[in-house]
């Protein structure tokens, strides 16, 4: 797979063009200064027209292009194009790569990645449509609140509020504006270029606001769940050395007690925005009347946000962007290859570790969103995912894609819940036409509305074009249900935070094989490989440094790796050099691969060209989409003050919702007496650790031990536990029961198991 830069695809003339100038010679004319090109005549060479618009990308008009005579057609390969193409129709039928930055030969039905020397992923997502004032008064963001203003078909009222991308514009400019002249900041330059701040918000066009705007400073954007505990706050505030951070007021409390641990030095302002109906922009008056004319009408807060014990400056955003109202800002220019946003991992073999990416990473994610999602963007498209924006699934397979194309997004709060019944009213009442939903909400959804025909033949609840789901597999008939509810079928896609969307299904990729995950998104190379300990020298005579791998037969189980370069693939891990040196691995062949960490196979025979996942090769917990570690949980658990070892492993859902349910293994100090431990003491302990790290990390399952099994070398056998505690939870669903002793386990190390009402027993 072949990775251009803009400048390096031909012996080149560079030139600088600036906007309103013509070229004869070329037959291009410049009309923006935010972009390589915005119209010019490319001849015959596209096949969407011989008139060609091209949208802009970044902050200078350059273009780079090989020496051709006067009025002969530019080389295709000099122009990068990237563009919203919501409204251009291909005339010969959907031809996904023309949407995307990839060249296809058809000689060799192979990909070559366009990447251009200087890209940003803001200027990207706001200024290339806000170049024509009919661009930049298209939907960006439908924002779905609790209210009276709306009411659905169901009779649920909802207040409706949508923000262009001109209005997202405006709202970023002010901030842009107010962060580099931020005159309370203590001495405090809070936009340095390639310094880190936080997002720490629920689905509200605020999010994008503030991812966005970092973008365009050059800073470098830390999104976090609004699930978060206090301890997961500081860990990953702490690690990405976060100067500033967006959130509401509830975030603001858990940070506060984050900051009571200490840790959270670097953090100077916590920019605080006002919810619901304090918020004057969501006002249903509001409605149609430009971002910046609503903001005139922003009163200061009465109340004093800071309090003397803060160790950072509290600051009212909605208070701020109304005081720098109508001011403008220019991106700054960015590299592609330049860090943009950090997305923490699950923390699987220790400590979360903060995955770096760079701003080329949007435009690798293009292909893995445009083909599961049947072809985007066309025209009436309206994306939705039930997935927190905070995560790699909801902020690159779904928000930041669907703005670069122009795309609407509905943005709705859910409260860290998945209700179906919302859900399929946002669907209705929005007219969402496109969905990222992990495989545990359709499963919930399935079950809350069954399909009424057996055979297919009713009327389908909504009417969606495209389904995507990843994160676990989503079985047939999930797919068959969806056809009958949904009005489409679920095209399955895999990936990590490291390097997502790689594999998949979807329009213009080979059909859906029952049982596989799909076949590489084009642009990506993906292999099954199988590590070596061979430290000998290689064919060239140097010595071997790194992880050396061979490529598995087909059928045969290896860890699922993708070949490096990739524009999608991550910079690094912050911090952690070791860690990302084991991440990568070379083979006998010179090519290096990066390895998920993932189990799978490669078919032969009718199932040549499609991969199969088979299972997690670490500890990784597969609980309702999320993958999550064990670390961060054990050590809330060992900082309950009667715990004195603890292990937690996943075990399988008797319910088949979620793939796994969380079971925290735990030997008590010295000192406790059995008749101590029951349901009231395993509550207790759950709630514990509920209330130090995130919502979905809470165990379901507490099991009281003697002992924990180990190796001759002192490491805990999970395999044992993971295996014994699905067989107890399995029993204990089918006799109903939430508790149950050793004794009726028959396992002496067993002293009492407890379960959550949810986890063994159905709704």
């Amino acid at each position: 797979m072949k990775v251009h830069h803009l400048q390096k695809i031909h012996p080149v003339t560079s030139f600088h063009l600036r906007a309103g100038q013509w070229d004869a010679r070329r037959q291009i004319q410049v009309e923006s200064r935010h972009g390589y090109v915005l119209s010019g005549q490319i001849m015959n060479r596209m096949a969407c027209s011989a008139r060609t618009h091209f949208r802009p990308i970044l902050g200078v008009a350059r273009l780079a292009t090989a020496k051709t005579p006067c009025n002969a057609p530019v080389p295709r390969r000099s122009l990068f194009v990237s563009r919203p193409l919501r409204d251009l129709q291909p005339p010969n039928g959907y031809r996904p790569w023309q949407h995307l930055p990839l060249l296809k030969d058809n000689t060799t039905s192979e990909y070559s990645w366009i990447i251009p020397e200087r890209f940003n992923v803001g200027a990207a997502c706001l200024d290339v449509h806000c170049e024509l004032p009919q661009s930049a008064s298209r939907t960006a963001i439908i924002q779905l609140s609790d209210g009276s203003h709306s009411q659905s078909e169901s009779g649920v009222e909802y207040l409706k509020r949508t923000f262009s991308f001109g209005d997202l514009r405006s709202l970023s400019d002010a901030f842009c504006t107010m962060l580099l002249e931020a005159q309370w900041a203590q001495d405090t330059d809070l936009a340095v270029k390639g310094s880190a701040s936080a997002v720490l918000l629920p689905q509200t066009y605020l999010t994008p606001v503030a991812h966005l705007s970092f973008l365009r400073l050059g800073v470098i954007t830390v999104p976090l769940s609004p699930l978060f505990g206090p301890e997961a706050l500081a860990t990953r505030l702490s690690a990405a050395r976060c100067r500033t951070l967006v959130t509401n007021s509830e975030g603001l409390e858990r940070v506060r007690q984050a900051a009571q641990e200490g840790g959270l030095e670097e953090l100077r302002v916590v920019f605080v925005i006002r919810g619901g109906d304090k918020d004057p922009l969501l006002d249903p008056a509001a409605e149609g009347r430009p971002a910046a004319s609503s903001l005139k009408l922003v009163s200061p807060l009465l109340e004093v946000l800071s309090r003397p014990e803060d160790t950072f400056k509290v600051v009212d955003l909605h208070d701020e962007l109304a005081a720098h109202a109508g001011t403008q800002f220019t991106p700054r220019e960015t590299r592609s290859d330049d860090p943009a946003i950090v997305i923490f991992t699950s923390g699987t073999t220790g400590p979360p570790k903060g995955a770096l990416h760079a701003h080329r990473v949007l435009l690798g994610h293009l292909p893995g969103v445009a083909f599961p999602q049947e072809g985007m963007p066309k025209p009436g498209d309206v994306f939705w995912t039930p997935a927190d924006w905070s995560w790699i699934g909801g902020l690159l397979d779904v928000l930041l894609p669907a703005l670069h194309w122009g795309v609407p997004v509905v943005a709705r709060d859910r409260g860290g819940r998945f209700d179906p019944e919302e859900a399929l009213r946002v669907v209705q009442y929005a007219g969402v036409t496109n969905g990222f939903v992990p495989p545990t909400a359709l499963k919930m959804l399935r079950a809350h509305f069954p399909l009424s025909s057996p055979d297919g033949g009713a009327e389908p609840l909504v009417h969606m074009r495209s389904i995507g789901s990843g994160g676990e597999q989503v079985g047939r008939e999930v797919v068959q249900w969806s056809k009958g509810v949904l009005g489409c079928g679920v095209n399955e896609f895999y990936g990590q935070t490291e390097c997502n969307l790689v594999l998949g299904n979807g329009g213009g990729l080979p059909p859906v094989l029952p049982g596989w995950t799909g076949t590489p998104i084009p642009g990506h190379v993906v292999d099954v490989v199988r590590l070596v300990d061979d430290r000998n020298e290689s064919n060239t005579g140097e010595e071997q440094v790194g992880q050396r791998c061979v490529v598995c037969a087909e059928e045969e189980e290896g860890q699922i790796a993708v070949r490096y370069p990739d524009p999608v693939m991550f910079l690094g891990y912050l911090d952690n050099p070791k860690a990302t040196e084991n991440k990568f691995a070379t083979c006998s062949s010179g090519h290096k691969w990066l390895l998920t960490g993932d189990l799978g196979v490669k078919g032969s025979g009718n199932a040549q060209g499609y991969f199969r996942f088979v299972s997690r090769d670490d500890d990784v917990i597969t609980y309702a989409g999320y993958r999550i570690g064990p670390s961060e949980i054990e050590t809330a658990l060992h900082h309950h003050p009667d715990v004195h070892l603890s292990a937690v492993v996943g075990v399988a859902d008797p319910l088949k919702m979620r793939t796994e349910i969380i079971k925290a293994c735990v030997v008590l100090g010295q000192g406790t007496p059995d008749s101590d431990i029951n349901a009231n003491k395993a509550k207790e302990i759950a709630r514990w650790v509920g209330e130090r790290v995130a919502a979905f990390e809470k165990p379901k399952v507490v099991e009281f031990r003697r002992n924990l099994p180990t190796t001759t070398t002192g490491k805990i056998l999970r395999r044992t536990l993971k295996n014994s505690g699905s067989h107890q939870v399995a029993e204990m669903a089918r006799l109903g029961r939430t508790t149950m002793s050793g004794e009726e386990i028959g396992d002496a190390d067993v002293i009492f198991v407890w379960a959550e009402d949810g986890a063994v027993k159905g709704a």
